[in-house]
């Protein structure tokens, strides 16, 4: 089985520990939004909102928090939606909030080198359909995950470590900030 991202904690748990068993609460699917482009065609800006009201919990006995496996999320989305399908594309900037939009947990930049390297290091498993909105409209996309569970745990968790959440300028919103 493969990596966890959005769907339920069971699949967490069953993806994590090689086991079946169900526990903790649900863990619901990301809002991923895109903005149109403009004049910059090598980033995107996007919104990445999760419901979850404290990302630091863990999920089952993986060694990785919701707040992992988000970011394993956008990891996944930057690569295959995103880097991969633009030669000269640089990167993905995320503006994560957390409870529905009223924490703001920071401005996240996965650059295509960054993803690529995930990508590499951990290597891929079976798609997950995945939701995304671009400019409003919708489109189901199948993103294959990251191969994160047993011993890849750890070294996934210094990789989104090295991730420094940045503040936003306007508003002026910093991570953990609650959003008005």
């Amino acid at each position: 089985m493969n990596r966890i991202t959005s769907l339920t904690c069971a699949i967490a748990l069953s993806l994590m520990s090689g086991q079946t068993a169900i526990a903790g609460p649900a863990f619901s699917p990301p809002r991923i939004n895109f903005a149109g482009a403009g004049g910059n065609q090598t980033q995107r800006f996007g919104t990445f909102v999760v419901p979850d009201q404290d990302t630091s919990l863990f999920v089952g006995r993986s060694g990785l928090t919701r707040y992992d496996l988000h970011v394993a999320k956008m990891i996944e989305i930057a690569h295959f939606e995103w880097c991969t399908q633009r030669p000269k594309f640089d990167g993905v900037y995320y503006n994560f909030d957390a409870d529905n939009g009223k924490i703001f947990m920071g401005k996240l930049y996965i650059s295509c080198s960054r993803a690529k390297e995930a990508v590499t290091r951990f290597g891929t498993g079976k798609p997950e359909r995945t939701v995304i909105l671009d400019r409003g409209n919708p489109s189901t996309v199948s993103i294959p995950t990251l191969n994160i569970q047993g011993k890849n745990a750890p070294e996934f968790r210094k990789l989104v470590r090295s991730i420094k959440p940045e503040c936003l300028d306007s508003p002026k919103l910093c991570p953990g900030d609650r959003n008005q």
